[in-house]
């Protein structure tokens, strides 16, 4: 990216959509945008790695951040920590992107984490996450209306017998992780209902099923 893009005061939405190699370079130019509100990246070759709390400190107002197919933007190791920091981040993306495997744990691991009050809308879809829903996501994201975590590897629901998603959580999908199993309890239906009288929630794909003894949940969608 040009370095003329730090001149660029006052800006509060970017989106660039690129060709996976244009344009390319580092983020540094981006970086030095500290108004922007909407930060949305697809396709590019631009380079950055977000691995330790400094790389979007100077986007202090950054509400919505959008990551899709960039290949050079990655997170690795063990952290999130350069996101789990930012305050003000309501709409967080990261689709098709190189993130942990992990990365649902990690952004649950606290509830004192910054962005556990302000995020309203997560989508991890695509990008090669496994393991179990974290038992810890609805009192470290209380505030989350939307969850996407469309085609990657989960393999289970937490087994507390409870509510899984938070009470705010109205729309889910889950679709296409094949190996994922798991319950949806009658409480769990209650608390969707009454998220929203329009609330969604998308299991196809998976072999996540009905509590026995409940035969249906609203509008969610269930089968492989």
């Amino acid at each position: 990216m040009p370095d003329e893009m730090q001149f660029l005061v006052g800006l509060t939405s970017l989106k660039v959509t690129g060709d996976n190699t244009v344009p390319s370079g580092s983020l540094t130019s981006i970086l030095s945008i500290s108004s922007l509100q909407s930060l949305d990246l697809e396709q590019t070759g631009l380079q950055a790695s977000m691995d330790d709390q400094t790389t979007f400190s100077t986007l202090s107002a950054l509400k919505s951040l959008t990551l899709v197919k960039n290949a050079g933007i990655t997170i690795q190791g063990n952290s999130m920590a350069g996101i789990t920091g930012m305050g003000n981040l309501k709409e967080l993306v990261l689709n098709f992107q190189s993130v942990p495997a992990n990365a649902l744990d990690l952004l649950t691991a606290s509830s004192s984490n910054p962005i556990s009050s302000s995020l309203s809308t997560l989508s991890l879809s695509n990008s090669n996450q496994a393991g179990s829903i974290p038992a810890a996501l609805p009192t470290a994201l209380p505030n989350l209306v939307e969850l996407h975590l469309d085609g990657n590897a989960y393999s289970t629901l937490p087994t507390n017998g409870g509510v899984i998603f938070p009470s705010k959580t109205s729309v889910i999908s889950l679709k296409g992780n094949s190996g994922m199993s798991g319950t949806i309890s009658s409480a769990e239906c209650q608390a969707l209902q009454k998220a929203s009288s329009s609330s969604t929630c998308d299991f196809s794909g998976t072999a996540i099923t009905l509590q026995s003894g409940v035969t249906s949940c609203g509008n969610c969608v269930f089968g492989q």
